[in-house]
C-alpha cells in the first residue's frame, strides 16, 4: 500500500482502505483494499479514476467505494467472495461519501451529496430511496423532457412548473430564457392565424416579462427590444403615437445602460419622428 487515505473497520474486523497511490503520480489510479482480521488481503481492486473515501457494513460482508471524473461510480464488493457485485453511475455526484445502512431489513448504500443523504441503491444496484431534492431533480428533468416534445401552450405549462421547482438562480435564468422564447413563438402564431388578439398581446407581455428576467444577458436585452419594437409598431398602426415613442425610448435606455447596440436604423429614425 502506498498513501492510505480512509479506512473503515468492520465489527468483525475486517479493514477496508483506499489507497490514493504516489503523490508524484499524474495518472487517474487507485486502489481498494480489503483486509480480513488476521491480515490477509481479500480484495485488492484497481481503478483508472481517483478514488477517496469508503465504506464497509458493521458485520464485515460488504465493502464500497466511489470513484472520481472520468468514471463517476459506486462500487460494492461482498467480501466473503472478493467479487464485485454492483457498479453504479453517479453522474451528478463525484466520488461521493457512502454509507451502509437498511430499509425494511436490506441492506442499501447510501451516496451522499455534501453532509445529505442523496440516493440509496440495493446490492444490485438499483434505487431504493431518493432525498427530496434528486426526487425534485427527476421531476425537472422529466418536465424538460416533455416540453420538448408539446405543443407551444403546453411547454409553456410545462416550463413554468420547472421554473417554480428550480432553486437554482443559473438555472432558474435559463428556464426563463425558454418561456420567454417559447411565448415570444406562441405569440407570431397567434398574430398570424388570428390577428392582434389580446392573447397575443398577453403573450408578448409575458415573453418581454422573462426576457427582462435575464437582461444581464445579451439574449435578455435583445429579447425584450424585439417585443418592444413589435409593440411599438402595433400603437403606431392604432395612431398612439405616445405609447410606441415610450417603448422605442424603453429600448434606447436599455442601449445606453448595457453599452450594447439595440436600436435599428428604423427605430432611431422613428424616434427622431416622433419626438
Amino acid at each position: 500500500m502506498t498513501r492510505a487515505q480512509d479506512v473503515r473497520i468492520a465489527n468483525d474486523g475486517h479493514v477496508a482502505v483506499t489507497d490514493i497511490g504516489d503523490p508524484d503520480d499524474q495518472d487517474l489510479s487507485g486502489t481498494f483494499n480489503v483486509v480480513a482480521p488476521a491480515g490477509t488481503p481479500v480484495i485488492e481492486y484497481e481503478f483508472d479514476a481517483n478514488i477517496w473515501e469508503c465504506s464497509i457494513t458493521e458485520n464485515g460482508r460488504y465493502a464500497a467505494t466511489a470513484t472520481h471524473n472520468p468514471d463517476r461510480s459506486a462500487y460494492i464488493f461482498n467480501i466473503e467472495s472478493g467479487d464485485l457485485v454492483t457498479k453504479f453511475e453517479t453522474p451528478n455526484l463525484n466520488a461521493p461519501t457512502q454509507e451502509f445502512g437498511t430499509i425494511d431489513g436490506e441492506i442499501v448504500l447510501y451516496l451522499l451529496d455534501g453532509d445529505e443523504r442523496y440516493r440509496a441503491i440495493d446490492l444490485d444496484g438499483n434505487t431504493v430511496w431518493k432525498s427530496r431534492d434528486l426526487q425534485k431533480q427527476d421531476r425537472i428533468d422529466q418536465l424538460l423532457d416533455s416540453s420538448e416534445r408539446a405543443d407551444l401552450e403546453e411547454a409553456i405549462d410545462l416550463l413554468e412548473e420547472v421554473y417554480e421547482l428550480s432553486d437554482d438562480q443559473n438555472r432558474k435564468k435559463s428556464i426563463a430564457n425558454r418561456l420567454a422564447d417559447t411565448h415570444w413563438r406562441l405569440s407570431k402564431n397567434i398574430r398570424k392565424d388570428e390577428g392582434d388578439t389580446d392573447a397575443w398581446w398577453s403573450h408578448l407581455n409575458q415573453a418581454k416579462q422573462y426576457y427582462y428576467e435575464i437582461v444581464s444577458w445579451y439574449d435578455g436585452k435583445k429579447g425584450v427590444a424585439k417585443v418592444e419594437r413589435k409593440q411599438a409598431k402595433y400603437h403606431l398602426k392604432e395612431g398612439n403615437e405616445e405609447a410606441a415613442l415610450q417603448l422605442l425610448e424603453s429600448i434606447s435606455e436599455l442601449e445606453d445602460e448595457y453599452d450594447v447596440q439595440l436600436l435599428t436604423d428604423a427605430d432611431k429614425k422613428k424616434i427622431e419622428n416622433l419626438s
